[in-house]
């Protein structure tokens, strides 16, 4: 029972993160791709990205060229954006009197958003590196978040391949709207509560996320660009959007009438029940092009378990040890990454492709997490070293080992 709630605990904080990141070279260098596994099975090589000078460093977003963002410990303490170029770590900064900078999407061209975090309470602010820049994007009406809001509670800011950037900002009146910034800020509204927030976005500016109803509770909902659509519930009172594809599909979790929860498709007029793996409890965390779902659900026997939802059935991918699995990402050829348990307890990254899970291993210590892949086999999240330390790591698996597709 410890070692299984540890498991839980080190999954949710390397899904949930604490977004610190950060034109300068990095003072740690990074270190050389090494194998992680022998010719006999698929060839992995596993990378460290090292850090900005500082002991820490944590990977958050990956682009389709194998370029990664996060933040990173500078030597003077503080946390700065970065920008892993395939070979080094750039420090991209912090705005003026703001020392601490947390970076949380990266786009195909190789711009990053995030936070910005000054000094001063009423001093977070959603922030676009546009290549050269740090811009800061401003706010809705009110003063920007506090400090406390901005350390995890105000999710992800998000970016697609056109600079379009969404997420969470403050009203006049002090209530928190999911907004879209185009060039400028646009208050996408509410379902007719006070709150609502992004938490995907889309190549054509879609976005999707949550937001109370008048009742209180929270429904998903989708902006297609001129309406927020409540897409409503599996029969309970309570819903919320995780993913969106380039069709406009949303992949969310629900609850039933019974008052179980359980991940949903939404197909851009029906939101469909996509069931358990035969226990109470399943949650979406990743949705590709084609329709497919990724996350994680109860059993029959009680464990929780990473699971592939190929447009018609939820299938079992397993776990490597008796602490369960957590999907969290895939790509459009099927390929799944996320957190399985190991033999010995310990929560180590995965990648799974036509059947087979993939321990990738470590930086040498006892844990890794994986939270994105591309479709080049490149796999991106943090990972204990030998020193106790976690570190931005990229996972590649080798194209001429790589599958050809992905059905269970």
């Amino acid at each position: 029972m410890h070692q299984a709630r540890r498991f839980r605990e080190l999954t949710t904080i390397a899904f949930t993160g604490v977004w610190l990141a950060g034109c300068e070279d990095a003072r740690t260098p990074t270190q050389p791709p090494v194998p992680a596994r022998a010719a006999a099975g698929p060839t992995v090589t596993v990378q460290d990205l090292g850090t900005l000078g500082g002991r820490e460093s944590f990977g958050r977003a990956l682009n389709p060229r194998g370029e990664v963002t996060g933040w990173s410990a500078s030597l003077q303490g503080d946390f700065h954006w970065f920008l892993w170029n395939g070979s080094s770590m750039r420090d991209l900064g912090a705005l003026p009197g703001a020392p601490n900078a947390y970076a949380t999407d990266i786009n195909s061209q190789g711009e990053v958003a995030g936070w910005s975090l000054g000094s001063t309470d009423h001093d977070c602010h959603p922030v676009l590196w546009d290549g050269t820049t740090l811009r800061d994007l401003g706010s809705l009406g009110r003063n920007p978040f506090t400090l406390g809001e901005c350390d995890g509670a105000l999710g992800r800011v998000l970016l697609n391949a056109r600079g379009d950037v969404a997420g969470v900002s403050a009203t006049v009146d002090g209530d928190r709207h999911a907004f879209l910034w185009d060039g400028a800020m646009h208050d996408l509204g509410t379902l007719g509560g006070r709150v609502s927030r992004a938490t995907a976005l889309n190549a054509r500016g879609d976005v999707a996320g949550t937001s109370t109803i008048a009742s209180g509770a929270s429904h998903a909902f989708l902006w297609d660009g001129a309406t927020m659509l409540d897409l409503g519930s599996l029969g309970g009172s309570s819903s919320a959007a995780t993913a969106l594809n380039a069709r406009g599909q949303v992949a969310g979790t629900s609850s039933t009438a019974s008052g179980d929860s359980h991940a949903f498709l939404w197909d851009g007029t029906t939101m469909h029940d996509l069931g358990t793996l035969g226990g109470t409890f399943s949650a979406a965390a990743g949705l590709n092009d084609a329709g497919q779902v990724v996350g994680s659900s109860r059993t029959a026997s009680g464990d929780i378990h990473a699971f592939l939802w190929d447009g018609t059935t939820m299938h079992d991918l397993g776990a490597q040890g008796p602490n369960g699995s957590s999907g969290t990402a895939i790509n459009n050829a099927g390929q799944v990454v996320g957190t399985t348990s190991t033999a010995s307890g310990d929560p180590h990254a995965f990648f799974w492709e036509g059947g087979t899970m993939l321990d990738l291993g470590t930086l040498g210590g006892n844990s890794s997490f994986a939270d994105a892949l591309n479709g080049a086999g490149q796999i991106m999240g943090t990972s204990r070293t030998a020193s106790g330390a976690r570190h931005a790591t990229l996972w590649t698996v080798l194209p001429s080992q790589a599958g050809a597709g992905a059905r269970p």
